[in-house]
């Protein structure tokens, strides 16, 4: 969690900023938190960890979380839309349709840079190993 709240502080990788793009998009929605990764914070709140007496785990069920992580490139294939309005204007909906409006979406790739929230900071590796060595030096 704390990765996140710091925008990758201690990371590995330095996290890129985001686009001019979705700065601009982010800044326009008042609601949305600026930071990094942290738009609606269910990402933060999905992270878990859990130990057992053999392991411990830390991960998060969230479907786009390993494109953060790791970084991708997601293409967006170009289409065609046509869109026909079924009502006329009162809002009481017509017999047939009326003639339809068509849109053209050209193919654009988003490209997602790795920003990994998912790390043992040196801190925590240090405790870690000094918990296995406590652990080993008293069987």
């Amino acid at each position: 969690h704390e990765n996140l709240r710091t925008e990758g502080s201690g990371s590995p990788i330095t996290w890129a900023p985001l686009s001019t793009g979705y700065q601009k998009q982010k800044s326009k929605k008042k609601s949305l938190v600026q930071k990094i990764l942290t738009s609606s914070g269910a990402l933060d709140q999905s992270i878990f960890q859990r130990t057992t007496e053999f392991e411990a785990a830390a991960g998060t069920n969230k479907i786009y979380a390993a494109a953060h992580q790791f970084g991708t490139e997601i293409t967006h294939f170009g289409r065609s839309e046509l869109f026909q309005r079924n009502r006329k204007p009162s809002g009481k909906f017509a017999k047939g349709t009326t003639p339809g409006h068509g849109s053209t979406f050209k193919q654009f790739i988003v490209k997602i840079p790795a920003r990994p929230f998912l790390y043992l900071t040196k801190h925590y590796e240090d405790l870690i190993i000094n918990d296995v060595k406590y652990y080993y030096s008293h069987i």
